[in-house]
């Protein structure tokens, strides 16, 4: 339920009017926020079907806002935009905003420097595959000392029971007055549009706006955050982002994100959707290209923006994730980044400088902090000490490998990415009676490897393998019984995970697995060389195993 008052931007024709105040209470969890200008007469819709006419009218109703609407009529003098009306499965009727006819909501903006910060993000209901990556971030932003508040946004939870919708809630944080779960029961699996298609990655930009409409807990409608900052599970901090040079600058019109190698070309999404690119920055309509589009916006989270600035965006960025998915392929992961970015330019909300600051992602990655190195590119001399200074890293590039270690965010549960499953003998990394990572050693030097892409992969690996032990042991101590007696009747008892393949067991069987255990080794090892080849041998023998498959003294 919201309740928000604040200013009316109508755009009609090209102009930008402002309107009256508008204040909206939503009757129904189900329904977003909504608000509409230049709204038609009923005479207007004389010709609609009764059953359609009676939807839209008690739509209004629960808007609460004849009264507001006809004020808007008489503000815009504009044509009427059409009503989209969608019965979406097992929620309310929802109004599909019209597309550069929608009327934001806009809270009072922050007139003071940044104080106060929210960051957010969203995963899956109770998943194995997500609850991990949540609590690494989790754990990880306690760690390195971030302020402000942090939300785990749990979606997808509807038909699930009241224990599974429990266990999905489970944290290392429960009982930090900082920390929140908000649970989010809708199906936002099918987009609003036209074809009403199966696109699972809608389910982000919808349940943080749910979250934002339900006034950002735990903060409030009466008591906002100054700045949100909206993150990716799949992070692990190792600085608080909250202290980065460029946060007070971070104000109404004005975000900080990472960089990001997304080039220029979704501006053309507007023609595809009917619309006029808009114009950014200058003013003049057609004078963005994709080179400025690509230096001023493009980037990916963290997303780092001023309230108000949120507040606008998020529906925003909804409707062209539903938009952009009408002419992307289902599996386009990228299609909700390119929406924020959309968002971003039609609202004028350009990056501060020093993106590439914030975070390492993948070693072929251009504008990170790895790879930029404040305009030294070539600069040897720079690693990996420069590397360090990351605030983030972003284990979102797929496999990271360096001779004998191989990594996956796949590999550490039994269900995996994109639904894949493995048949580990072992508990996922977050289960009770898993066990901890090895460490692999410091990474490379320059004399030590030529191969600069294999000595980023190293270093990722090095940084990345301890903070998911810390999260993990936090998460077993809290959540498993008798954790401190095992973990100290198996201290050298340590996981490596491996490209998955099938290996055979003593049975004959050939399960798949992604993971194997020294039973007997250091914590941190001292070899890039040392432990169990698995991804050659794998690549030589598709049923190579040692005799208990996945056990491997060392």
């Amino acid at each position: 339920m919201v309740n928000m008052t604040g200013r009316v931007l109508i755009l009609i024709g090209g102009m930008v009017l402002t309107a009256v105040v508008v204040r909206m209470q939503l009757a129904s969890p189900g329904a977003g926020l909504i608000s509409f200008g230049s709204q038609a007469s009923e005479a207007q819709f004389a010709e609609e079907p009764t059953a359609k006419r009676n939807a839209r009218q008690s739509l209004e109703a629960q808007l609460g806002a004849q009264q507001t609407l006809q004020q808007l009529r008489k503000a815009a003098h504009g044509p009427p935009p059409k009503l989209h009306l969608r019965e979406d499965k097992g929620t309310p009727p929802i109004i599909l905003e019209q597309r550069e006819r929608l009327a934001i909501a806009r809270a009072p903006p922050s007139n003071s420097p940044p104080q106060t910060f929210a960051s957010v993000f969203a995963t899956d209901c109770g998943g194995p595959y997500g609850a991990w990556q949540a609590a690494t971030l989790e754990w990880s932003w306690r760690d390195v000392g971030m302020e402000g508040t942090l939300t785990r946004v749990v979606s997808g939870c509807g038909g699930k029971s009241a224990e599974q919708i429990a266990v999905a809630k489970n944290s290392l944080l429960d009982g930090d007055p900082r920390y929140a779960t908000f649970v989010v029961t809708e199906d936002f699996s099918h987009t609003l549009g036209k074809s009403h298609r199966l696109f699972p990655y809608r389910g982000k930009p919808w349940s943080v706006r749910r979250w934002m409409e339900a006034g950002m807990p735990p903060w409030s409608e009466t008591k906002p955050p100054d700045v949100v900052l909206l993150h990716d599970p799949d992070f692990a901090f190792y600085r608080p982002l909250t202290s980065h040079p460029r946060m007070k600058e971070v104000r109404r019109g004005h975000m900080l994100a990472a960089t990001f190698d997304l080039g220029g070309t979704w501006i053309r999404y507007f023609e595809k959707m009917g619309l006029p690119i808009p114009p950014g920055p200058s003013g003049k309509p057609g004078s963005i290209k994709e080179d400025e589009a690509l230096a001023r916006y493009a980037s990916g989270p963290p997303w780092i923006v001023e309230r108000a600035d949120f507040i606008d965006m998020i529906p925003l960025w909804c409707n062209y994730t539903d938009e952009v998915a009408e002419f992307k392929e289902a599996g386009d992961i990228m299609a909700e980044q390119e929406a924020f970015l959309m968002s971003a330019l039609r609202l004028n909300i350009p990056l501060l400088p020093d993106g590439n600051t914030l975070e390492i992602s993948s070693p072929i990655s251009y504008e990170e902090v790895w790879t930029a190195q404040w305009g030294r590119r070539g600069d040897k001399t720079l690693e990996p000490a420069i590397w360090d200074t990351t605030y983030v890293t972003h284990f979102c590039a797929g496999e990271y490998r360096y001779k004998n270690w191989w990594f996956h965010k796949s590999a550490l549960s039994r269900s995996g990415f994109f639904g894949s499953k493995y048949e580990n003998l072992f508990p996922g990394i977050l289960e009770c009676e898993a066990y901890p990572l090895q460490v692999p050693p410091p990474p490379p030097t320059v004399d030590q490897e030529a191969d600069r892409e294999k000595r980023m992969a190293a270093f990722f690996m090095h940084k990345l393998i301890p903070r998911i032990n810390g999260a993990s042991r936090a998460y077993r101590a809290k959540w498993c019984p008798g954790e401190a007696e095992r973990v100290a009747r198996y201290p050298r008892r340590f996981y490596r995970t491996v490209a998955p393949h099938r290996c055979k067991d003593t049975t004959g069987n050939k399960p798949m697995v992604s993971l194997y255990l020294l039973e007997d080794a250091n914590e941190n090892a001292t070899l890039w060389e040392g432990g169990f080849d698995y991804f050659h041998e794998a690549k030589k023998s598709g049923d190579h195993g040692t005799i208990e498959c996945q056990k491997v003294p060392e």
